[in-house]
């Protein structure tokens, strides 16, 4: 396999011994990566009126309708990130994420 990879590290942190090792074992690297970024296609449901609930969707509308005020399913998050942004691929998978749901 031909592939390119580019490691970034802290300066006096990659090893002679960290790179050769990061150098034997660049394929499977590149696998391990690539594998770990790709999507399973998921396979859309027929159209239907209207769809069975599963055990733990019948669970939250229960505890909703029980106290529809609780915010115990509203857990908003901000995560900071660092580094270079691949913005067109964040927008295709928020796009993927707000089509499924």
């Amino acid at each position: 396999m031909d592939h390119k990879l580019s490691v970034k590290a802290q300066k006096g942190t990659m090893t002679p011994e960290l790179q050769r090792l990061i150098k034997d074992n660049k394929d499977e690297i590149v696998e391990l990566i690539e594998s770990m970024m790709q999507t399973a296609e998921i396979e859309a449901a027929p159209v239907r009126d209207s769809y069975a609930l599963s055990s733990a969707q019948q669970r939250q509308y229960f505890l909703y309708a029980f106290d529809k005020g609780s915010v115990a399913y509203n857990m908003p998050q901000v995560v900071k990130l660092q580094g270079s942004l691949d913005r067109a691929h964040l927008e295709r998978v928020f796009g993927q994420l707000i089509s499924r749901h």
